[in-house]
């Protein structure tokens, strides 16, 4: 890794988290924020009770259909 990049514990955490996903080969989504201080990682099968709406592969995705709320 870096040196010059200092990594946090969630960041050491996701980047665990991604490398046993990547080696029992699990898809997996990371999300990074802008400031790379707490980066989200799940499974495929995690997104799903998460309301995160994803299509790998498609050309149309129904829109939304609720409001979402950012939390800040």
């Amino acid at each position: 890794m870096n040196s010059n990049f200092p990594l946090n514990n969630f960041c050491l955490d996701a980047i665990r988290k991604m490398n046993e996903y990547g080696a029992m080969r699990v898809p997996f989504l990371f999300i990074v924020d802008f400031e790379m201080n707490k980066p989200i990682v799940l499974s495929t099968d995690e997104i799903s009770g998460n309301n995160i709406r994803f299509a790998i592969g498609e050309k149309e995705v129904e829109p939304i259909q609720k409001k979402i709320h950012f939390k800040t």
